[in-house]
């Protein structure tokens, strides 16, 4: 995509351009979808990282719902 953007960047500033205008609208929107996907894919990263983050929190959690049940089942032994 960025090639694509620079191509028509390129052609937009050609004075022999068969549409100058034409190849400079392309290259803005080129380099609109371009930054777009760079932000899509910045986004990912941190929606996995949340995800990850709440995937521990969860396993921790069960973690310690299964200790309170194993206490509330077998209390400890009372201290003299």
């Amino acid at each position: 995509m960025a090639e694509i953007q620079r191509a028509c960047a390129f052609e937009a500033t050609n004075p022999n351009s068969v549409d100058a205008e034409a190849f400079s609208k392309m290259a803005e929107t080129a380099g609109g979808a371009v930054r777009t996907v760079s932000g899509v894919e910045g986004l990912g990263s941190k929606v996995m990282k949340n995800q990850k983050t709440m995937t521990r929190m969860a396993e921790r959690i069960a973690e310690l719902g299964a200790q309170l049940v194993q206490l509330s089942t077998h209390p400890p032994a009372a201290s003299a």
